[in-house]
């Protein structure tokens, strides 16, 4: 998908945005800069008494208060500087900490084929990358940014006060001084997002690398990953240093120009003293106003290097934040009532956004309330994908699915995915305690309702074993478990939720026979009395479906029981049966 850009102005104004609900600490914010500015300017401006009225004049008056004048600028200063930091650091992480609270929310919310499109590492770099390059921008490229601005505008007007045609002569090298800006800005930005999509790919191959570890051991493959991280690693390398040159040439530049702006200034100036035209007080405290404005234009270099990183950044985050979810409530949804008769699947087709293959076509098939039907036919032909449709994981592009005779797109998502169990061949387990895993969206649930759960799911036993019980941490994605009792704390979950209909995706060909037989025997109590929908893998286990479906090419081409497909001689299920009794005798 093609990712949109937004304008600079776009971007200004919606991160503006996020700043609204914090308004009082802007006000602080700005009143604490405004006084630091002034104190600033202040400060220079000191430096005409300093000089003229103690070292030239001698004046004792002066020499008496003047120290403690300037003791008092520099706590007042000190103080408002303090709160002015603290004050647009708040703001910039509270900003930080909604927008990826934001992102986040919206990237969970998206549909299974959004995820089959979209790498991990590159929705991970999205989250953490980007919104840290937003979060640098706002929180000190936006502080320095209005901190700068205000003390160049106080000096610049202490500098026209103090002596306005020495200030005429040295104004066409601040404005010089800001090319530099302008120009190595726009090259740090086209910089930063071909940094970004590298670190994208650099976010990817890591969780690839660490996730899919035992099999790159098992294959050997360690050099093969390494050589892809290292390739990848090389071209963030090879766009970091570019960026670091062109920030430190823009900073360079400034500086120079800032030297021959000096040196100009101190032949002009000084000329000006000896023919008497000025006092030595006046242009000293001239150029030391005119050297403190230096400093927050080289700061201005700097942040403005940051900031457009920050909107490069920004254009990344707010795709993926304006991204809407492909599945979710329409209009006026209701909520689905109680499962009580049938579902049904009317001429669905079906077809992966981007793919050239038809998945699913012309199904059309019904399940009535406490069925078992198991989805049965070779890799490929669409049993998971049918299965999917009906939580609307995916979304059909045509026909229509229905649960006691409401369209399930006319009904909330929230409604339909609340009657519906799923117990993955694959399972899932999040990085907590048993006792999180098998309450699993219900972390009020009633320790008692806990246990029911793991008893009815034959996973107490070896619960209780465990050095914690159900207080167990089970490590990322369960690691601290063997297959089997995975795979039971997955049942457990589902009958904690007790849904009217389960998606079954066979789990138990990884087993061996002692680990099989006790999921198997768990996944049967749990099937008691609900409306289930299997996806079936080996046909041994699915022998006593009330109702089994053959597909072939995404097309239903068979059903019956199991006895009926057998007896047929032309029937495709014989011949899947047929093959996996002779694989299994081989």
């Amino acid at each position: 998908m093609q990712q949109p850009e937004y304008s600079d102005k776009e971007i200004l104004r919606r991160l503006y945005d996020y700043t609204k609900p914090y308004i009082s600490y802007w006000t602080m914010a700005i009143i604490c800069m405004v006084i630091v500015s002034g104190l600033t300017s202040l400060q220079a401006y000191l430096i005409k008494p300093i000089l003229d009225e103690i070292f030239i004049e001698k004046n004792e008056v002066y020499f008496a208060y003047l120290p403690w004048a300037i003791f008092v600028i520099f706590l007042l200063k000190g103080i408002c500087q303090f709160f002015y930091e603290y004050y647009l650091n708040r703001i910039g992480q509270s900003m930080v900490r909604d927008l990826r609270q934001e992102i986040f929310e919206q990237i969970i919310r998206q549909s299974l084929s959004f995820f089959h499109r979209h790498a991990t590492g590159e929705l991970m770099s999205r989250i953490f990358t980007d919104v840290a390059l937003i979060q640098e921008a706002i929180s000190t490229a936006a502080v320095g940014l209005i901190k700068n601005v205000l003390q160049i505008v106080g000096l610049v007007g202490m500098i026209f006060y103090l002596d306005w045609r020495l200030a005429l002569f040295c104004s066409g090298f601040l404005a010089i001084s800001f090319l530099p800006m302008v120009i190595f800005g726009r090259i740090q930005r086209r910089l930063t997002t071909r940094l970004q999509r590298n670190m994208g790919r650099l976010s990817t191959a890591t969780h690839e690398s660490l996730t899919g570890n035992l099999i790159i051991q098992a294959f050997n493959a360690e050099r093969f990953e390494i050589g892809r991280f290292s390739d990848v690693l090389k071209d963030v390398f090879r766009n970091t240093i570019a960026g670091v040159k062109a920030k430190s040439l823009s900073s360079s530049t400034v500086e120079l120009i800032s030297g021959i702006g000096i040196i100009a200034i101190i032949v002009y100036g000084g000329g000006r003293v000896m023919a008497g035209e000025s006092s030595t007080g006046t242009f000293f405290a001239f150029l030391t106003a005119l050297l403190m404005t230096y400093q927050p234009i080289k700061g201005l270099t700097q942040i403005n290097n940051a900031m457009q990183q920050g909107i490069a950044a920004a254009n990344r985050v707010f795709w993926m934040r304006d991204h809407q979810p492909e599945i979710q409530n329409k209009p006026h949804a209701e909520i689905l009532p109680a499962f009580t008769r049938e579902i049904r699947f009317d001429n669905v087709r079906f077809q992966y956004p981007g793919g050239r293959r038809t998945v699913l076509q012309d199904v059309t098939l019904t399940i009535r309330k406490g069925q078992t039907v198991a989805l049965v036919g070779h890799s490929g032909s669409g049993k998971t994908t049918l299965a999917n449709l009906l939580p609307r994981f995916i979304e059909a592009e045509a026909g229509g699915i229905t649960i006691d005779g409401m369209d399930i797109r006319a009904v909330t998502l929230s409604s339909l995915r609340e009657q519906i169990a799923v117990v993955t061949q694959d399972t899932v387990l999040f990085n907590g305690t048993v006792r999180n895993n098998i309450a699993y969206g219900q972390p009020d649930s009633p320790p008692e309702k806990i246990i029911d759960a793991a008893r009815r799911a034959n996973a107490l036993a070896f619960i209780e074993a465990l050095p914690d019980g159900f207080d167990t941490a089970i490590g990322q994605s369960g690691v601290r478990l063997s297959g089997g009792q995975r795979q039971r704390l997955a049942v457990a979950r589902a009958f904690m939720k007790g849904a009217p209909i389960l998606i079954l995706d066979e789990a138990t060909s990884s087993l061996d026979t002692v680990s099989e037989r006790a999921v198997q025997d768990a996944i049967d109590h749990l099937m008691e009395g609900r409306t289930v929908l299997i996806i079936a893998h080996r046909l041994t286990t699915i022998e006593r479906a009330d109702v089994i479906v053959v597909l072939s090419e995404g097309r239903i081409v068979e059903t019956g029981t199991h006895a009926q497909l057998l007896a047929r001689e032309d029937s495709e299920y014989r011949q899947l049966y047929k093959l996996q009794h002779t694989l299994s005798d081989d």
